[in-house]
């Protein structure tokens, strides 16, 4: 049979660090029976993890404001005059935008701050203007050189300072710039989408000087090749026949005329040919005459004794159409020689009047290029002066009145959330560590014994109150455990006379326990008699006022002079005595045997 006391179990029988697996807290009751047993590691670490929190965001972090400035880019912007493709604006696509974030966080452009503020003097981004620290200290006993803080480290510090973003699907650019003052975080801001868009402005200026110096470059090429194909035209006008299509159409109106004469001509000179044919084939008068066709001719063959006067009449009418035939020829050699003339000159003529007219439409063309770069030209020079940016500042930075950083609430939470963890962790450890048993199961399955009662831990003002407790509040749980014990020990078919309560190491709770039921027992009605065997502490005698008296290691020759009644727990008492002999000696002693008996 066995007793345990909500103590430390005999070390024979604790359970090696690190043993039974099976044993550990895995599961959520075991876990919450592990944080049950250690709320103090779980309370350490979560006020460990606050107070960490606490000290690093208010006395060692440095607070950190952050100030916006937004920037819009301009997708349709109105110009005073239109330049075409000369000076193209920017886009609204992906790209542009991811471009533009880029530029916004440009090397060049941080320069640009960096000199507009002044940002080479403060400390907070040159480290060589800081005091030395422990970093500088340890870089100087390791022989290596700190930071020279340069313009181009000062440019790196304000580049990781300031950060930008595009707000999605718009076209709105954020500006966030992080120091230790917030009036210097506003300023950063505001400087950056200044020199931004000052940038802008600049990349432009540059671009219409660079096209209007080319138009003017180009305007004067195209006047002296204008001036060249014009004297052209004026020298070619000088030496051609014709220097307009209305002279060539007349040239034509007459060639054609020419033409129409050849053939009336020639057709008036082979009839004339062709009635002496048929005259000459004529073998008789009436066929002469109807060769002929002359009426005098048929009038006079018709009348008598006219033959002589026909005669005449045909002599003369063939005369007549051999001088007709010869003029017609003559004639006709007028016109062909003319008609000749006349095409040689229409054919120079148009010759000269289509180059005249290439050079009178290359001159036009130049002309129109060069007034259309010269208007251009004009236009450049014209709106140099009224530049404008492709963004604007949509919202200047405000001032910031609270730190951006550090957090303390999150920071708080975090590092307690974290503390909490680490307390659980190290409750979990010393459970998964302890080499004590905790519950009855863990002791009957190692001890193959009975438990046969547990006595929780009593809430005692003092160590020696267990009595008065036990008799002030015979309800409490305390006391209902007790007379659990008690009963079990009664109700055993061994009816125990002695009870030996006992432990392996001081502190287990053994003095409580056996004075406790030693009470309950005896207001039960039995006689009962408390023995404190424990010599060398006679911590019974002392809990109860009884650590004058002599006990059974003083010998004092019978048990009733030994045995005292005590006024607190209202038992008979038999002291261990004095402290001063040996435990061994007394226990294994004669005397000691004669006062058992």
């Amino acid at each position: 049979m066995a007793l345990t006391m909500n103590a430390r179990s005999d070390p024979y029988l604790r359970r090696p660090p690190g043993g039974d697996a099976s044993a550990a807290p895995t599961d959520a009751l075991r876990l919450a029976a592990a944080m049950r047993r250690h709320p103090f590691d779980v309370s350490l670490g979560l006020l460990a993890g606050l107070a960490l929190a606490l000290c690093l965001g208010l006395f060692v972090l440095t607070p950190r404001y952050a100030a916006t400035t937004t920037v819009l880019l301009e997708q349709r912007q109105p110009d005073l005059f239109d330049e075409g493709s000369l000076i193209a604006g920017l886009g609204g696509d992906s790209a542009t935008i991811a471009t533009e974030v880029e530029v916004l966080r440009a090397r060049s452009l941080m320069d640009d701050v960096v000199r507009r503020l002044d940002l080479s003097s403060d400390p907070e981004f040159n480290e060589s203007l800081r005091p030395p620290g422990l970093p500088d200290t340890l870089r100087g006993w390791l022989g290596r050189a700190g930071p020279e803080g340069d313009h181009d480290q000062v440019a790196a510090a304000l580049r990781e300072a300031v950060s930008v973003r595009n707000v999605p699907g718009s076209y709105v650019f954020s500006i966030t710039a992080r120091t230790d003052s917030p009036e210097k975080s506003a300023r950063i801001a505001d400087t950056v989408a200044a020199a931004y868009i000052d940038r802008q402005t600049e990349a432009k200026y540059a671009a219409a000087a660079q096209a209007r110096d080319w138009l003017g470059l180009r305007v004067a090429d195209l006047e002296a090749a204008l001036q060249a194909e014009m004297d052209a035209v004026a020298a070619f006008g000088a030496e051609a026949e014709v220097t307009s299509p209305d002279t060539l159409a007349a040239l034509e109106i007459r060639l054609k005329s020419v033409r129409d004469a050849m053939a009336d001509t020639e057709a008036e000179r082979a009839s004339a040919v062709a009635t002496l044919a048929a005259l000459n084939a004529a073998g008789t008068r009436a066929q002469q005459a109807e060769a002929t066709g002359d009426v005098q001719l048929a009038l006079l063959l018709r009348r008598d004794g006219a033959e002589a006067a026909f005669d005449t009449r045909l002599s003369r009418f063939r005369s007549g159409l051999e001088a007709e035939a010869r003029a017609r020829t003559v004639r006709l050699r007028d016109l062909a020689a003319e008609e000749a003339d006349l095409s040689g000159r229409h054919a120079r003529q148009t010759a000269d009047l289509l180059a005249l007219q290439q050079l009178e439409r290359r001159a036009e063309a130049s002309r129109t290029l060069y007034e259309y770069f010269l208007t251009r030209w004009k236009e450049a020079a014209a709106q140099e002066g009224f530049r404008q940016a492709d963004s604007r500042v949509l919202s200047a930075a405000v001032v910031p009145t609270t730190p951006d950083s550090p957090r303390v609430a999150l920071m708080a939470l975090a590092f307690a959330a974290l503390g909490t963890l680490l307390g659980i962790a190290s409750a979990l450890w010393r459970a998964a560590r302890r080499d004590t048993f905790v519950t009855a199961a863990e002791i009957e399955e190692r001890t193959g014994l009975p438990v046969l009662g547990e006595v929780p831990r009593m809430r005692l003002g003092r160590r020696s109150d267990v009595a008065t407790f036990l008799r002030q509040n015979p309800t409490s749980a305390g006391a209902e455990a007790v007379r659990d014990l008690r009963t079990t020990l009664l109700a055993g078919a061994s009816n125990p006379k002695v009870i030996l309560v006992t432990s392996s190491l001081p502190g287990e709770g053994k003095t409580t326990n056996a004075i406790a039921l030693a009470q309950n027992l005896a207001r039960l009605g039995r006689r009962t008699l408390l023995v404190d065997c424990d010599i060398r502490r006679a911590a019974c005698a002392h809990r109860l006022g009884l650590a004058d008296r002599p006990g059974f290691a003083a010998d004092p020759g019978s048990a009733e002079q030994a045995i005292v009644r005590s006024e607190i727990a209202d038992i008979d008492v038999l002291p261990a005595g004095p402290p001063d002999a040996n435990p061994a000696d007394v226990l294994s002693s004669a005397a000691m045997g004669r006062m058992l008996d």
